[in-house]
C-alpha cells in the first residue's frame, strides 16, 4: 500500500503561525519514512447536493401491440392492467375488463404501454358490440397519437362462426412430408374424429412421398370410414396421385402391392372410373393376381367442409382455424390441433375469427404447441385481436410462436 502523505494536513501550531504552501508536488521516485500523524480535526469539506433521481428509462417507442414486445426488463415490463384485463376477458367478464382498462387509461402510469392498451380497450368495445363507443374513442386517439384509429368490423354471423377448431372443416388431416409409419397418429385422428364428424378432408397439397407403410396405413383408414358411409373429401389430390403414380412401376412386381391398392381406391373414390381401369390391368399383370373391381362411389350431398372461406389472405390448406369462442371442454378439438400440429410444418394457426380463448384451454394450448416445438418448425398464429394476444403473452405463448395481429 502507498505510504500517506499528511504534509498537506494543518500542523498542530498556534493560530498565529502562517498556513503552509499546499500547492502540489510531483511524488517522489522513493517515498520518504513518513512522520508521526497529527490527527487535528480537519475541516470537513461541503457535503454535495444530492443527485436528483434518474428518470425511468424509456422504450425507444410506443408499445405498438403486445405481439412486438418482449417483457424481459424494466422498459417494457407488463403493467398490470393487460395481465387482469386479459384474464378477466378471458373468464367472460369482458365488462370488468372494460373498466379496469378505462381506469388505466384515466391515470398516467402506463408509459410506453399506452397505446397498447388503448388497442386492447378497442378490442373489448368491438367484442361488446359498442359501435358508438367504439367511434368515440376513435376520434380521441387520433387526436392523442396522431395517427389512423382502429376500425370497426361487423362480426360474422353466428351460423358461421361455430365454436370449433377446424382446418377446412371440423375433421382434417393436411398430410406433409413422406407418407409412413410415422402418419399413424394423425391418420389415427381421422379415424377417431369419424365418430362425430360426417363429413371429413383429406390434403395431399404438402406431401413429398410415400412409403409402402404409409399407403396401408392411409388405404386402410379410408376403406374403413367407406365401410362407416363417411363422406371424405380430397384437396391437393393430384399432388398425392401424382407421387403414387411414379412409385408404381408397371411390370415391377418389387414395388409393394399397398402401394397399388392406395392409387386404385384414390381412384375409386374421386370417381376417377377410366384411370382405375387402366391402372387395375397394370396391377393385374404385374401381379398375377385378379384386380379390385370399380365401384361407384356415393354421391356426396351438401358442400365440402372446406366451402366456409377464410380470410381473403390466409391459406386454407396451410392454417389451422380456430372460430368463435373456446371455452369450457375442448378435447375432440384439441385432439384435432394435435394431430394437425405432428404433420404441419410450418404449424399455422389462424384466430382471425376467434372471439376468446378461456384460461384453461390457453393452457392446453400452451401445452400442445410445446410439444409439436420440435426440430427447425416454426409456429405461426396469425390474425390474433388484442385481448386475446394479451393472454398469449401472459401465458408466455409468445416466447415458442410467432403471433401476428389482427388487421
Amino acid at each position: 500500500m502507498p505510504v500517506l502523505d499528511f504534509g498537506d494536513l494543518p500542523a498542530a501550531t498556534p493560530a498565529a503561525a502562517p498556513p503552509r504552501e499546499t500547492t502540489p508536488e510531483p511524488a517522489p521516485a522513493a517515498a520518504p519514512t513518513p512522520a508521526i500523524p497529527d490527527f487535528s480535526p480537519v475541516p470537513s469539506a461541503p457535503a454535495k447536493p444530492a443527485e436528483p433521481p434518474k428518470p425511468p428509462r424509456k422504450s425507444k417507442k410506443d408499445v405498438d401491440s403486445i405481439m412486438c414486445i418482449e417483457v424481459d426488463d424494466d422498459a417494457t415490463e407488463m403493467p398490470a392492467v393487460v395481465e387482469e384485463g386479459a384474464i378477466l376477458f378471458a373468464n367472460g367478464q369482458a365488462e370488468q375488463a372494460l373498466a379496469r382498462i378505462e381506469a388505466a387509461l384515466a391515470g398516467d402510469s402506463l408509459g410506453a404501454w399506452q397505446l397498447q392498451v388503448w388497442l386492447m380497450l378497442f378490442d373489448v368495445l368491438q367484442h361488446l358490440g359498442q359501435k358508438a363507443r367504439f367511434e368515440e374513442k376513435a376520434l380521441e386517439f387520433v387526436v392523442k397519437f396522431e395517427r389512423s384509429p382502429p376500425v370497426w368490423t361487423d362480426a360474422p354471423k353466428a351460423e358461421k362462426a361455430p365454436s370449433v377448431m377446424r382446418t377446412g372443416g371440423a375433421a382434417h388431416v393436411a398430410l406433409s412430408g413422406t407418407l409412413s409409419a410415422g402418419s399413424a397418429n394423425a391418420l389415427e385422428q381421422l379415424r377417431k374424429m369419424a365418430d362425430k364428424q360426417p363429413k371429413l378432408r383429406v390434403d395431399f397439397a404438402k406431401l413429398q412421398g410415400v412409403d409402402e407403410d404409409g399407403c396401408r396405413l392411409l388405404h386402410d383408414v379410408l376403406v374403413a370410414l367407406k365401410k362407416a358411409k363417411k363422406q371424405v373429401y380430397f384437396s391437393g389430390e393430384a399432388q398425392g396421385l401424382k407421387l403414387l403414380r411414379d412409385r408404381a412401376k408397371p411390370g415391377d412386381p418389387s414395388v409393394h402391392q399397398a402401394v397399388w391398392q392406395l392409387l386404385l381406391e384414390l381412384y375409386q373414390q374421386l370417381g376417377m372410373q377410366d384411370e382405375f381401369e387402366e391402372a387395375a390391368v397394370d396391377f393385374a399383370v404385374t401381379y398375377e393376381v385378379s384386380p379390385p373391381s370399380w365401384e361407384a362411389p356415393p354421391p356426396k350431398t351438401g358442400p365440402p367442409p372446406e366451402v366456409e372461406a377464410p380470410e381473403a389472405d390466409a391459406a386454407p390448406s396451410d392454417a389451422y382455424y380456430v372460430e368463435g369462442e373456446v371455452a369450457g371442454a375442448n378435447d375432440a378439438v384439441f385432439d384435432d390441433l394435435a394431430a394437425y400440429a405432428e404433420a404441419a410444418n410450418p404449424i399455422v394457426i389462424d384466430m382471425s375469427r376467434t372471439r376468446r380463448v378461456d384460461f384453461v384451454n390457453a393452457g392446453r394450448l400452451l401445452n400442445v404447441l410445446e410439444k409439436a416445438k420440435t426440430g427447425d418448425r416454426s409456429i405461426v398464429i396469425r390474425g390474433v385481436g388484442e385481448m386475446i394476444a394479451a393472454l398469449l403473452s401472459v401465458m408466455r405463448i409468445t416466447k415458442i410462436a410467432r403471433v401476428i395481429p389482427r388487421k
